[in-house]
């Protein structure tokens, strides 16, 4: 980490981002301390030998007082304060407001407005909220804000009850997050679009790593002794979001800035990264997007990096973080879109493999699957697909940590063993599997690899990409080898990409009848 640190603090900007230079934002204030008790208080606990209270110095102390606390505060609905001062004074249990927050979380206690009038506590903060924001002026972008009070699915669901300034910076945060992912899923529809005849061989732009993938580059080299190529790496990061934000905020800037950097944070323990990362974002929004929600996030997210990686509202940040993605883009664009349905995959994968939501996930994949072979044909669906496979693929994976990484493959392998031993498909060629066996086939061996790449597992990455192509020849292989060449070359393996390049430029010569050079 030291190592890092130094790495960093050498780093040089581009002229365009000297501004870094700048004071920094006023971080929020710690906790103050826990209200001391009341003279009467203390002249009810008064005896011959008074027993003084105790703070918990391990997890069995706070199970020992679990049901106590449960009942003042949430059967009762106590505030925090309240339950603090019951605790001190006829239970000798003395915590700070910062350690019941954290345990809070860890118990997965939450409390929600449910049922308020209209001028009730979630009208005045969502106002507090567009006022700390600093709405954009665009007035598509203010009605997607406005669906916070017209009961917004994420509203309704996750509204908490916020403590002190913190809870309620996460909380403000949260809803200018969730107004901007709306109005995105509102206006970007690639994924959406009537496929008529597709190109489908210039579907795939060759196109380089990701900001996300960029930054997990950068740790990797730092962590194994090459900080120079590192800051280099790192540098390419921070002017892709300058480029990013210059071109108007698209799908993936709003993924690797505003969540998956806290997740990679807490994932790899580089806490210097989000707070440098979020420290840039803030001031650069600051003078070329000024009033837009993404300043107010990054300015958030750069208060919460300063506490380090103890702070449990930036772990609620993150797990609440997916949850608005998933439910702005359920109540946006559907339940059975592709988007809200690989978002749901990404996070039964990478946070909760035992939320419901992954009960349902194949189920509504084949649904739109089979309405999309009805009304585009193969060739449109597969292209369809597809170009998700490339973008979550960038999304997702550089999230992987070891254990996450061994869930997963264990969970892909189980999916791939189904399909495979299925006696529907025994005996039969891949071309007479139904199309889902064939796409789900290819899609978890696509996973597989990509979790292998970056765990730096390379020859793995390379068989599973064989066995993701070990079908055949036909235009679904066409298709799908496509995407595997396109991304081995922005991942700078070109040797893989030419050999998959020279199969595919074969097939497809034979499945057009024409002969293939002997010198190509």
């Amino acid at each position: 980490m030291a190592l890092q640190a130094a790495a960093l603090a050498t780093l040089t900007f581009p002229k365009s981002t000297e501004f870094l230079q700048s004071p920094t934002p006023k971080a929020v204030p710690d906790d103050s301390p826990n209200p001391s008790p009341t003279k009467s208080d203390q002249d009810d606990s008064a005896g011959p030998l008074p027993e003084r209270a105790r703070l918990p110095t391990c997890p069995a102390d706070w199970e020992a007082k679990k049901e106590i606390i449960r009942g003042h505060y949430m059967e009762k609905n106590m505030i925090l304060n309240e339950v603090m001062e019951i605790m001190v004074r006829k239970h000798k249990f003395k915590a700070t407001a910062r350690m019941y927050k954290g345990q809070f979380a860890k118990w997965k206690w939450t409390k929600y407005n449910k049922g308020s009038k209209p001028n009730s506590t979630k009208s005045r903060v969502a106002k507090k909220m567009k006022s700390a924001a600093g709405m954009s002026p665009d007035p598509k972008l203010a009605n997607a804000q406005n669906q916070e009070e017209d009961g917004h699915a994420w509203d309704q669901q996750e509204a908490m009850v916020h403590f002190g300034d913190e809870d309620f910076q996460v909380e403000s945060t949260l809803r200018a997050y969730a107004a901007l992912i709306s109005h995105w899923a509102e206006q970007e529809t690639p994924w959406r679009a009537t496929y008529t005849d597709p190109n489908w061989d210039q579907l795939f732009d060759p196109q380089q790593n990701s900001i996300l993938q960029l930054v997990r580059t950068a740790h990797g080299l730092f962590i194994t002794g090459n900080p120079g190529l590192g800051g280099a790496t790192l540098q390419q990061a921070f002017l892709g979001i300058e480029s990013a934000v210059d071109r108007g905020l698209d799908v993936e800037t709003l993924w690797d800035c505003c969540l998956a950097f806290p997740q990679l944070v807490m994932a790899t323990g580089w806490t210097d990264m989000l707070c440098i990362s979020a420290k840039f974002l803030y001031e650069l929004t600051s003078i070329k997007l000024p009033g837009h929600p993404i300043n107010k996030i990054a300015e958030s997210l750069y208060k919460l990096s300063r506490h380090g990686l103890a702070n449990w509202q930036l772990e609620m940040y993150v797990r609440q973080g997916w949850l608005v993605w998933i439910d702005c883009l359920s109540h946006v664009r559907g339940r059975q879109d592709h988007l809200t349905i690989h978002l749901k995959r990404g996070y039964v994968t990478l946070i909760d493999p035992h939320h419901k939501m992954a009960q349902d996930i194949l189920c509504d994949f084949a649904n739109t699957v089979h309405e999309s072979l009805a009304n585009r044909g193969a060739a449109a669906t597969t292209s369809h697909i597809l170009e998700l496979e490339h973008l979550l693929v960038r999304m997702f994976a550089p999230l992987f940590t070891l254990e996450s990484a061994t869930q997963a493959k264990a969970m892909l392998v189980g999916i791939l063993n189904r399909i495979e031993g299925n006696p529907r498909n025994m005996g039969l060629p891949a071309t007479e599997w139904t199309y889902m066996d064939r796409y789900l086939v290819f899609s978890a061996n696509h996973f597989l690899a990509s979790i292998s790449d970056i765990n730096h597992e390379g020859l793995m990455g390379s068989e599973y990409r064989r066995r993701s192509l070990d079908s055949p020849r036909d235009l679904f292989w066409l298709q799908t080898s496509l995407l595997l060449e396109q991304r081995l070359r922005a991942d700078g393996n070109d040797i893989e990409a030419h050999a998959i390049m020279l199969e595919r430029t074969k097939v497809r010569l034979e499945l057009e009848g024409l002969p293939y050079p002997g010198d190509l």
